[in-house]
């Protein structure tokens, strides 16, 4: 589990959720144009895609995005640089890390960590967004998306 440094967006997502939920609950209940099967089936709809949409938002907000660990460096500088060549391996100023090859590492500046497949910073998640959660964010935008459009 990796918690971002943006906890808060977290906590404000699912609150945006809960109130989506509440809007929608009672606008079907003013509705008096539905017979009560169709109600009850929105109703249905209305609470998996609440719940289903929550859970996606954990399931991305506490995986790891692809943080890059800092690995033990040997003392023999020539065996070093051997390794950075034939693994094109580069060095991260910042976090003083070495990383696999520059063009799928991302450094972010919020978080403190090179990220694999960077995408972005994303406040809502409360972390990055990278290789290893941004199938889930996908999903979690694809599921609020049908939830918000269902009215």
């Amino acid at each position: 589990i990796v918690v971002g440094p943006h906890w808060l967006g977290i906590i404000t997502t699912i609150c945006v959720i809960m109130g989506g939920t509440w809007m929608n609950l009672r606008l079907l209940e003013k509705t008096s144009n539905l017979g009560s099967l169709s109600k009850i089936a929105l109703q249905v709809f209305i609470y998996f895609f609440c719940i289903e949409t929550q859970l996606c938002l954990l399931w991305t907000a506490l995986a790891d995005p692809g943080i890059v660990f800092p690995q033990s460096m040997e003392d023999d500088p020539a065996s070093l640089q051997e390794e950075w060549e034939i693994k094109r391996l580069s060095y991260c100023d910042i976090c003083t890390v070495l990383t696999p090859d520059q063009s799928c590492i991302g450094h972010c500046y919020t978080c403190g960590y090179c990220i694999e497949g960077m995408d972005h910073h994303c406040p809502w998640m409360g972390q990055c967004i990278g290789k290893r959660n941004k199938f889930a964010f996908v999903v979690f935008n694809v599921s609020w998306v049908i939830f918000f459009l269902e009215y």
